[in-house]
């Protein structure tokens, strides 16, 4: 602890010389913004990092200041990227430091980057319970990375316990520029982002969501997890209601709203996960419907399957180191087992629950596709090796290699005349079609829905395998 043998630090000195800055207006239109992360920091506390989007308005920053001791005076400045950020019209002095205001200061908030700020009083401020150092709101002009910087360069207490005992007692430099007692006193910040509700678009009503931006500008999407029930709801589109009165069960393929409307639509949900799909452009909505979960892995995978539009299969893709995992299966609460070693997939194993041994997936690393159908009991597991963008899997197991066109991939492989059961991985999605291929294909398209496997009856020979991952369509051509 440093003790200073003085009654109060001088800062009328520093406060002199901030009071002669000339005051530069500052004035910045708002901009479309994109996004980006906003550090919020100090020379006597830890950094935090908030992200902010496209979505956001202002972002509200606190810094708190908690010490046993009565404080005589301060002085710091809070620095920041004015592309990015300004400090909002509605910010005072008062309400930047509310707890300073009470003594002489001087505050300037009229540059473009900064704000200063001193303080004393004989009266002294107290921090012993955790108080507001500083508080504003920044309007967000910009987009990128951007930092706010609280920089303490003095802050001074005293060992009074009172303002009538300032006489008697010492100075106590909590910081003094480069020197810091840390252990005097404790400061924290935090920050809220403001979103902007111009360009929100939400769900309300019994349904209270913001919908998230995607790769499509004019699409916002969201997952939720419902009970079974009916949901009323209207959708908020950039500031203005939109509306219908139609009643959903679980789903719709495409539902047009309308700003002039106003009854509310109803969901009736069965229970299960819901994707909320709106087209801001359109003004169409597309909800998704997954039935809650029915069969999962557990041991050493543990993985909650998925519904899929096979009402009886469950499925999921998981990436995996290369090594041994043991696991069984839990079928609407019912355990199954099968005592089998994999190596890298099946194509359709039989599970049984009066068996009680695990099965044992002799992985070599990859993505794997696990799919349970729970009437038949029966397990599948696909593979795409490791760093593999698209390849062929069931039967035939190889990787497609980029090509010189955007977004296909090929590869050439000797086939032995026989019958194969194949499907293609398409960035870890195990794609299939339920078709006989007689040799050779000039096109055929995949899904990532259809749960068969393609038959390719091969005459033998080299055959060249090709697929567009753009068009999810696959040829195959017998060269020799």
């Amino acid at each position: 602890m440093k003790i200073i043998k003085r009654q109060v630090s001088v800062l009328l000195a520093v406060m002199l010389i901030l009071s002669s800055l000339t005051a530069i207006s500052f004035s910045a239109s708002a901009a479309e913004t994109g996004g980006g992360k906003i550090t919020v920091k100090s020379n006597i506390c830890e950094p935090q990092v908030y992200d902010y989007t496209a979505n956001d308005k202002q972002v509200e920053v606190t810094y708190y200041l908690a010490s046993e001791y009565l404080l005589l005076n301060m002085q710091f400045g809070v620095y920041y990227d004015d592309s990015v950020l300004k400090l909002a019209d509605s910010n005072t002095v008062v309400s930047c430091i509310p707890n300073f205001t009470s003594g002489n200061y001087i505050a300037n908030l009229n540059f473009p980057d900064k704000a200063l700020f001193n303080a004393t009083s004989l009266g002294l401020y107290n921090f012993r319970d955790k108080g507001v150092f500083f508080n504003a709101v920044f309007d967000i002009i910009g987009s990128g990375d951007a930092e706010i910087n609280l920089d303490v360069q003095v802050l001074t207490a005293t060992t009074a316990d009172s303002a009538l005992d300032v006489a008697n007692a010492e100075d106590v430099a909590l910081v003094a520029y480069e020197n810091v007692n840390s252990d005097l006193f404790t400061f924290e910040s935090e920050a809220n982002i403001i979103k902007d509700e111009t360009k929100v678009v939400k769900l309300f009503g019994d349904l209270d969501y913001e919908l998230e931006a995607t790769d499509d500008a004019d699409v916002y999407s969201l997952s939720v997890d419902l009970e079974k029930g009916d949901y009323s709801f209207r959708i908020m589109n950039k500031g203005v209601q939109y509306c219908c009165g139609y009643t959903f069960t679980d789903m719709t393929k495409g539902c047009q709203y309308n700003s002039k409307w106003t009854k509310e639509s109803i969901l009736k949900a069965s229970g299960g996960t819901y994707t909320f799909k709106y087209n801001t452009a359109t003004n169409i909505l597309v909800i998704d419907y997954r039935a809650p979960s029915l069969a999962s892995l557990f041991g050493d995978i543990n993985l909650e399957l998925e519904a899929t539009d096979d009402a009886d299969v469950y499925s999921l893709s998981v990436d995996l180191e290369k090594g041994d995992y043991s696991f069984r299966i839990m079928n609407k609460g019912v355990q199954y087992c099968c005592g089998y070693t994999f190596t890298d997939m099946t194509k359709g194993c039989q599970y049984n629950s009066k068996w009680t041994k695990e099965s044992i997936l002799k992985a070599s690393g990859g993505t794997y596709t696990i799919s349970y159908d729970i009437e038949t009991n029966k397990l599948t597991i696909l593979y795409a090796p490791e760093g593999a963008k698209c390849s062929i899997t069931g039967d035939l197991m190889f990787v497609l290699e980029e090509t010189s066109t955007e977004n296909v991939y090929s590869v050439t492989k000797e086939i032995e005349e026989g019958s194969y059961q194949i499907k293609v991985s398409d960035f870890g999605q195990v794609c299939g079609a339920g078709v006989t291929i007689n040799n050779v294909t000039t096109g055929l398209t995949v899904n990532s829905k259809y749960l068969k496997y393609a038959t390719f009856n091969a005459k033998g020979g080299t055959y060249t395998f090709t697929y567009n991952a753009a068009t999810n369509v696959l040829t195959i051509k017998n060269i020799k």
